[in-house]
């Protein structure tokens, strides 16, 4: 038996790497193989598929895509975000935005690096630790180079393969700022790191955030991904957007549209206000000892049940009335959006389209002409002070 399945049987990297536990599919027979290893925890894999998008896969399940852009030298081109890089661009970059001058720092999980790669692009980050606890995931992770170089470059950056929980019982000096991002929640034995132990050392996982946090707003960074910036003082400090301007960050950012303060506080979703009622009085936050979101995750998943919940909120009926307010002002650079998954963006960029057409042709043709020669970020750079200046300080708003 051992010599038949020795010499007998093609072990096709592919199709073993394919996920059809999870989707029902076999590989697609385009896909190319890049990296393969069966490490002490999970097998990982990184493999092409049409059309130049470069996934990176723990058993199966894809943690970090991305385009081929990305690993090539920017020709001036920009285009929106696509696949998961919304997430992985805004999740560090907006958390930074609450602490901008956080010189020392974590990140769980490394995916394809490129969380960890932007927070190395502040000028004030001293030192980035980057938690993993899959040795095969760090080596799997260098297919997308350069797009990660500072990551394994830069002597600031600091691998430690370990479990997040058993790292941060270590101790040591204090963090400015912790960036957890694990795989999705639903996986089994990732909710250990959406428990209250381990934010306690640092819902369901809401439940167990509000708990152990003073404050925390809630944003969306994707159509179904959230971003939950915490903080222990006893109210969080208003973002500082301008993190999207330090040199590198915005050197990195070349490939795609500009993110403008205003889109980015149209981003925020929810926050500890807002969810107190809900959350105050909620009977079981996740926990170590009490496991609902590990066991709930499987059970809903097998039974094909939507998990959604209030994210559903965050997509209705476009309000056209709201474009043609005469109180409304026309921002020539947010008629592009870098991330259109993002329905709130959506909205906000084609209401500018509908204002912008509606414009007296001389302002209209004005301002398409200064696009067109000097390009949207042109526009950008002078649009954006003024939108900084009204927004600066103010609550964050939910556009129409």
């Amino acid at each position: 038996v051992v010599l038949i399945a020795l010499l007998g049987v093609r072990w096709d990297h592919a199709l073993l790497s394919s996920g059809v536990y999870r989707t029902g599919e076999l590989a697609n027979p385009s896909t190319e193989i890049l990296y393969y290893k069966d490490g002490r925890t999970a097998t990982v894999t990184v493999d092409r598929r049409p059309p130049g998008i470069f996934a990176l896969s723990t058993n199966g399940k894809p943690d970090a895509t991305m385009t081929g852009l990305w690993l090539e030298p920017g020709d001036g081109t920009r285009v929106p975000l696509s696949l998961d890089e919304p997430t992985q661009v805004l999740i560090p970059l907006v958390t930074l935005a609450y602490n901008p001058d956080a010189r020392r720092a974590l990140v769980v999980g490394q995916g394809s690096g490129l969380s960890s790669e932007l927070v190395l692009g502040s000028p004030h980050i001293e030192s980035l630790v980057t938690v993993e606890i899959e040795p095969a995931m760090l080596e799997g992770s260098r297919v997308f180079l350069p797009a990660t170089r500072r990551e394994f470059e830069d002597p600031r950056s600091v691998f430690a393969i370990d479990d997040a929980k058993s790292f941060l019982a270590k101790g040591g000096e204090p963090l400015d700022l912790i960036l957890s991002e694990p795989s999705n929640p639903w996986v089994s034995g990732v909710s250990s790191l959406f428990s209250s132990e381990f934010y306690d050392r640092v819902w369901s996982v809401l439940a167990a955030v509000h708990r152990n946090f003073p404050d925390y707003q809630v944003y969306l960074v994707h159509s179904a991904d959230m971003l939950i910036v915490a903080g222990g003082d006893p109210e969080l400090p208003p973002p500082d957007w301008q993190v999207f301007e330090f040199p590198a960050i915005s050197q990195d950012l070349t490939r795609t549209y500009p993110f403008s303060p205003e889109l980015l506080e149209a981003s925020h979703f929810l926050s500890r206000e807002s969810l107190a009622p809900l959350l105050d009085a909620w009977p079981y936050p996740n926990s170590d000892f009490f496991p609902v979101l590990d066991l709930g995750a499987e059970r809903t998943r097998f039974l094909q049940l939507p998990a959604s919940g209030f994210l559903e909120s965050a997509s209705g009926p476009f309000d056209v009335a709201d474009a043609f307010l005469p109180s409304r002002t026309l921002d020539g650079s947010l008629l592009v959006t870098p991330v259109p998954q993002i329905p709130m963006w959506r909205a906000l960029t084609l209401r500018n389209r509908i204002r912008a057409w509606r414009l007296p042709s001389r302002v209209r043709d004005g301002r398409k002409a200064s696009a067109t020669s000097k390009g949207p970020e042109a526009l950008s750079r002078r649009g954006r002070p003024t939108v900084w200046k009204r927004l600066k300080g103010s609550s964050p708003r939910w556009p129409s």
